[in-house]
């Protein structure tokens, strides 16, 4: 794993804050947004992330890191540490780009969606029983990728945290869609507790007769396939499983279009965004269809 740094200087350096400064004032000021976490297969095995930090302060900060972080795609999963970003000094309304790379080994398929138990997916992504060897590398496998299909980009979840302050990015990019199919993509909601979720769906591709199903509380493939079936949006629920699905069905002229899950969770009132971008062209098999 590996990581660098680019900055961009809005101004002439001024004044520098000292290097024993404590961390929280290095973070003063600096900011990360969501959308500000991106990160890309750029070749087989291979995951470059790029994350700009921004310094919203009128002074210079003074050099720091961030412990970056990997979930499994989905709302609310445990965390796992992947490494750290070195953050240089920012000047005033400036920014840095901060980058780190990680190898990993793609999942090898268990079953299909049909098929596969979601207790077994659930223990194949390390969220119940042991948690599976996955090397040096920390990233937990793609969702999808354990039913044979996804992107060629990983699916997953990052996390920038640093002090007092923490971001988040849940993305599944370059999905491919197939027109005039049901196709469905694979999330998890880790927290099954007393907690209740309540969820919305935003995105052009939210008007493709777009839901969300939970198969371990009476939906199944052939009741979406029939357009019947899904969790009531809006509304407070506690899901049976961990493993929910993302059911669409795009127009036979569709191209290219975003569906954006919101989960909002109870207890806490936090709202995380798994992003779904879709491509009929993408490649990779893309999604589960029927």
């Amino acid at each position: 794993m590996t990581s660098a740094v680019e900055t961009r200087l809005a101004r002439p350096e001024s004044r520098t804050e000292p290097q024993d400064a404590p961390r929280g004032r290095r973070w003063g000021g600096l900011t990360v947004g969501r959308e500000d976490i991106r990160f890309r297969t750029r070749r087989p095995g291979v995951l470059s992330i790029e994350v700009t930090v921004h310094n919203a302060s009128g002074e210079r900060s003074a050099p720091s890191f961030a412990v970056l972080r990997s979930a499994p795609l989905g709302a609310f999963v445990p965390w796992r540490p992947l490494g750290l970003l070195q953050i240089p000094a920012i000047e005033p309304g400036g920014s840095a780009v901060a980058r780190h790379e990680v190898r990993y080994l793609p999942p090898v398929a268990l079953a299909g969606a049909d098929k596969l138990p979601p207790g077994r997916l659930l223990t194949a992504l390390g969220l119940d029983g042991p948690e599976p060897d996955r090397g040096d590398s920390g990233l937990p496998s793609d969702p999808l990728a354990l039913f044979g299909r996804g992107s060629l980009y990983w699916a997953g979840n990052l996390n920038i945290f640093f002090p007092g302050k923490d971001v988040e990015r849940h993305l599944a990019q370059a999905l491919r869609i197939y027109p005039g199919r049901l196709n469905l993509a694979a999330f998890i909601i880790g927290d099954r507790g007393p907690t209740a979720y309540r969820l919305r769906l935003t995105g052009d591709g939210a008007q493709w007769a777009a839901r969300v199903a939970d198969l371990g509380d009476g939906d199944s493939i052939a009741t979406l396939a029939g357009r019947r079936g899904g969790i009531e949006l809006g509304t407070w629920m506690r899901p049976a499983t961990s493993l929910l699905f993302l059911a669409i069905e795009p127009p036979p002229n569709a191209t290219t279009g975003a569906v954006n899950v919101h989960v909002e969770q109870q207890s806490t009132g936090r709202e995380a965004v798994i992003e779904f971008s879709l491509d009929a062209q993408a490649a990779g098999p893309g999604c589960y269809v029927v």
